[in-house]
């Protein structure tokens, strides 16, 4: 079900280019308790922007490969929550915080 606020999204929103999606003069006041504020971690790059927007932290893992794995710890409900690329890191309207894959998202606020 697609949310008056990400209806908003869709009609005012403005996009940078690391894809996520930033409204434009709303506040968690404005929402009410079905909507959310949401950012997809699309980017490494992004990672100390999210972290910060979130209240979390990066963290870096080498694999045994030796490729390193970014992700963002969110500070959840049930502790921290690792976002990895292409998790969206949600903001509810009560200010509580939680990761979904975008599969989730997708499937949760998708038009009707």
């Amino acid at each position: 079900m697609l949310t008056r606020l990400l209806a908003e999204v869709c009609a005012r929103a403005a996009r940078y280019p690391s894809g996520h999606v930033i409204l434009g003069g709303m506040s968690l006041d404005a929402l009410s308790p079905d909507e959310v504020l949401a950012l997809r971690f699309d980017h490494e790059s992004d990672a100390e922007e999210l972290a910060e927007w979130c209240g979390g932290a990066v963290e870096r893992v080498a694999t045994q490969s030796g490729a390193v794995v970014t992700s963002v710890l969110v500070p959840t409900t049930k502790g921290p929550r690792p976002a990895l690329l292409g998790n969206w890191i949600v903001r509810s309207a009560d200010g509580s915080l939680r990761v979904m894959e975008a599969e989730d998202f997708a499937a949760r606020h998708a038009p009707s």
